[in-house]
């Protein structure tokens, strides 16, 4: 797909996020179809096997087709906000920032359905002129992932130092990084923050997994490996973040420990790689800030 037909792609995939989505209890329907609304029958049929693809639902709560999504869509396409009543649309079309908002010369509705007609193109010339809608669950997941990979690869490199003294030996600083119960009494996102998946074995060779949830609904994942293990004085790990499915960047991390003034200094460094466009704007650091002091007042209680 090219870059063109890329940007069109994931803007269009991205506007339902934006749009409220309608209460709803979970129903086994499907949505009824509205005549007189913007998506052709083909279009619609598009926009209900993607959207129940990215909301699938369970058990407990509905997912798109159960919560009428497609239709609320269509509907909102066919009203001011697809045909942009109120927003400026006279240009000029530079290339804007990501704080300027909505910068492109087409109307959500128009960019929808070109959005629509090249992912079915795509569909058809890799998958032997199936559209979307006819292809396999995996095939239509592999088509969604493309959609969200970025279009230029890019690694920006970033590395940071911090130190803490604390009022705590070697031996038990060591323990509260290296014991499961003992880090998560500090290791984690705090208030919002819904832990899904913890591990930990500190050995060279071990591997550490935290994954959680945002209050937001973004998951994040924190998988390491270790390989340096000296009790007491050094760990040094590398480890790769994820928001959701997309990788965000690879690291290696340093601990070093030893006696200070009848406490322990702590010397913290990392080398970071950030991919593919991923803006740290120093969060690690600020982020990696407040888990250490996290730490020290663990050590304290």
């Amino acid at each position: 797909m090219d870059e063109t037909k890329r940007r069109f792609v994931q803007a269009a995939l991205a506007l339902p996020a934006v749009l409220a989505l309608p209460a709803c209890g979970r129903e086994e329907t499907r949505s009824a179809r509205i005549a007189g609304t913007f998506f052709s029958p083909a279009e619609y049929r598009f926009i209900e096997a993607a959207t129940a693809r990215l909301i699938p639902g369970d058990e407990n709560d509905p997912g798109a087709i159960e919560a009428a999504i497609p239709l609320f869509i269509d509907l909102q396409l066919a009203g001011p906000y697809g045909r942009a009543d109120r927003w400026y649309m006279e240009g000029p079309w530079a290339a804007g920032t990501e704080q300027q908002g909505y910068q492109l010369r087409q109307t959500p509705a128009e960019l929808y359905r070109i959005a629509i007609a090249g992912i079915e193109e795509y569909c058809r010339g890799r998958y032997g002129g199936r559209v979307f809608a006819d292809l396999s669950a995996e095939q239509q997941d592999e088509v969604l992932r493309d959609l969200d990979a970025p279009s230029q690869r890019s690694v920006v490199h970033a590395t940071f130092r911090l130190e803490r003294q604390y009022p705590a030996s070697p031996a038990r600083v060591f323990r509260a990084l290296s014991d499961r119960e003992a880090k998560d009494r500090w290791f984690g996102g705090g208030a919002g923050y819904t832990m899904l998946e913890r591990t930990m074995d500190v050995r060279p060779g071990g591997r550490e997994r935290a994954r959680g949830r945002w209050a937001s609904g973004m998951v994040s994942t924190f998988d390491a490996v270790y390989f340096d293990v000296v009790p007491d004085t050094r760990l040094v790990y590398a480890y790769e973040m994820h928001l959701d499915t997309r990788k965000i960047s690879v690291s290696v991390a340093t601990i070093e420990l030893r006696a200070k003034d009848g406490g322990t200094h702590l010397v913290m460094t990392e080398q970071g790689a950030y991919l593919d466009g991923y803006d740290d704007a120093g969060s690690r650091e600020r982020g990696t800030q407040h888990l250490l002091d996290a730490l020290g007042a663990s050590l304290a209680d």
